[in-house]
């Protein structure tokens, strides 16, 4: 198999493996595996805040992002407030009715690290941290240039 497939391939097994452990995470509420993903994305990662911001860091769509956050919010999961200096822009916050569930989400996250980095020296994990950042600044930059 060449080298672009099996990236291809790797980066498929990686997302549907990670699905899988967010799947099964029980749910006193009637989540999709995209909401939980999302609650997942905002708690760890404080400053990912904005509807987009969720967009461009998954390989998800608008239509599917909002109805989600829509979602996440009737059931008082997440708040949308507007931004101070300019209402069009809505940030997204947790609320605490939503960390009972976040707690479970990051307990099978972290299993999921631990299986995916089975076997890995700490040097090794660093080292595959540093050419993933690497391949991912490479990535924006080719998308940069061809907009």
């Amino acid at each position: 198999m060449n080298s672009s497939i099996q990236l291809v391939v790797f980066i498929h097994n990686i997302q549907k493996s990670y699905a899988a452990y967010i799947r099964a995470v029980p749910s006193d509420y009637d989540l999709t595996t995209l909401q939980k993903e999302l609650l997942v994305l905002l708690y760890n990662n404080p400053s990912l805040d904005k509807a987009g911001d969720l967009t461009n860091i998954g390989d998800y769509s608008k239509g599917n992002v909002s109805e989600a956050l829509n979602n996440l919010a009737d059931q008082k999961l997440i708040i949308k407030q507007s931004d101070e200096n300019d209402a069009r822009i809505i940030h997204l916050k947790l609320t605490s009715k939503a960390m009972p569930l976040i707690s479970k989400l990051q307990k099978a996250r972290n299993a999921f690290l631990k299986q995916f980095f089975s076997g890995f020296t700490s040097a090794e994990i660093d080292t595959y941290k540093d050419f993933t950042t690497r391949i991912i600044n490479n990535i924006k930059q080719v998308n940069y240039e061809s907009k």
